[in-house]
């Protein structure tokens, strides 16, 4: 009888143990869920309020002035063209790496 009693207690003692663990798990999921959720809702409100057009206008480029940066690539660049003054369709073109391209029919190829 003694032994039923004990076996008792234990099982008892373990489903208790069980029970609190299961309240403690669902607790802290209630506990992240109730912090997590209204820090969301906090977020999204903020990006509606900054949205894209509020935060770039014409105040943020009013400073900037036209530049000219070049050509990224030195190669290909066209120095001269010059047409020969009696025929229309030949052209020479001069270009920046030394080179001379002719065309015979007013550059069609």
């Amino acid at each position: 009888m003694i032994k039923y009693v004990i076996y008792y207690y234990y099982y008892y003692l373990e489903e208790q143990m069980r029970i609190r663990k299961f309240m403690v798990l669902c607790f802290a999921v209630l506990l992240t869920a109730g912090l997590t959720i209204p820090a969301v809702q906090a977020k999204q409100e903020s990006r509606k309020n900054n949205s894209i057009e509020a935060l770039v206008g014409p105040e943020l480029f009013r400073n900037l002035t036209w530049r000219n940066i070049g050509p990224a690539n030195m190669m290909g660049r066209v120095t001269d063209v010059e047409g020969v003054p009696g025929d229309p369709n030949i052209v020479y073109v001069g270009t920046a790496s030394g080179g001379i391209w002719k065309t015979v029919n007013g550059g069609v190829t």
